[in-house]
């Protein structure tokens, strides 16, 4: 019996040890569960930040691409209102042109005329 006892006791102290031994592997698996945890959730915000980022910066190229829009829209209104002007001045241009040849046959005849008519 006694050897029962002793066998017995060695029994409970190993499973005791082994206890203690399978506690302390739980906790060290907690522990890190826990950093692993921190980590993701760190790494979760910092990505969030990051969509965040890039939101904002969507944002901004659509603002700068409609920016960019308005400024062709200028540019082109700007050329056929210089096309327009140009158009315009060539006409008048043209116009004065005939006109100062009309009013040169004019002179020309006149002067033709007087010299004709002269003694």
């Amino acid at each position: 019996q006694k050897h029962l006892l002793e066998d017995a006791e060695k029994t409970r102290q190993s499973q005791e040890s082994e206890k203690e031994s399978l506690l302390a592997m739980v906790a060290e698996a907690r522990e890190d569960t826990k950093l692993k945890l921190e980590a993701m959730e760190e790494k979760i915000w910092k990505e969030a930040e990051s969509v965040s980022d890039l939101s904002e910066l969507r944002e901004k190229v659509i603002e700068l691409d409609q920016s960019r829009n308005h400024v062709e829209d200028a540019i082109k209104t700007t050329q056929h209102k210089h096309e327009a002007s140009r158009e315009s001045l060539e006409g008048l241009i043209q116009k004065m042109n005939a006109e100062a040849l009309a009013r040169a046959d004019e002179v020309q005849q006149f002067v033709s005329q007087r010299l004709e008519d002269a003694p």
